[in-house]
């Protein structure tokens, strides 16, 4: 495994995409979405990206200087020269760094994501597949719902509820129980008040079976 799974926090960091086509405005559309603070250089930018909010964009050429105070950066060029000019000035400056469709010359790569709410799925194969990546992306997208951001919702509105009212050995068995009961089903119907009332109960009952709770949500 040559990657390490992980999010990043971008809020608030300065993010530079490299690249004035479609997948240059994907990218720099996703980093805004995060709460970045993007900046788009190209010599040809469509006039759609350049009213797009979030995204200061230059219609100059790539150079290294622009890297100055970056935190993040993207190269999506159809210039396989200005792409290894990003990566190299990148490395150099020890920046993230990903040269779109160029594994070998990216130390991070963008991963095809299934966003339910504040659920994300992310899905990678190292550059190996990004068609296979975006395949397993659809089937999932099938698979979880939107309810799965509901109990996500609820999950982390209850959490310091039990934080504060759950001793510690017992937190466990609560939030076990509390994403393997019912809720999931009563929010896909529509439930999400006797959602609520179940998992609650939960927390009341320190995780443990309520046969009388269970029939009011049935």
């Amino acid at each position: 495994m040559r990657y390490y799974p992980a999010f990043l926090d971008v809020r608030g960091k300065r993010c530079l995409v490299v690249g004035g086509g479609a997948v240059a405005a994907r990218k720099a559309r996703a980093l805004v979405a995060a709460g970045a603070t993007v900046r788009l250089v190209a010599p040809e930018i469509s006039r759609e990206l350049r009213r797009a909010a979030g995204i200061e964009c230059r219609q100059v050429r790539y150079s290294a200087r622009q890297l100055r105070g970056v935190w993040l950066v993207v190269a999506a060029t159809d210039d396989p020269l200005v792409q290894q000019a990003v990566w190299r000035d990148a490395a150099c400056r020890g920046l993230l760094c990903n040269v779109a469709d160029v594994p070998a010359r990216s130390n991070f790569m963008v991963p095809a994501v299934v966003r339910r709410g504040g659920l994300q799925i992310a899905v990678s194969t190292g550059g190996g597949s990004p068609a296979l990546a975006r395949r397993l992306r659809r089937e999932l997208e099938k698979a979880v719902g939107r309810e799965y951001a509901a109990l996500l919702e609820l999950l982390r509105a209850l959490r310091p509820r039990v934080m504060a009212e759950v001793p510690a050995p017992e937190r466990p068995r609560v939030f076990s129980a509390m994403v393997n009961s019912a809720a999931l089903d009563l929010l896909r119907a529509g439930r999400r008040r006797d959602a609520r009332r179940l998992l609650e109960g939960f927390i009341r009952h320190k995780g443990t079976k309520d046969t009388k709770l269970t029939k009011n949500t049935q």
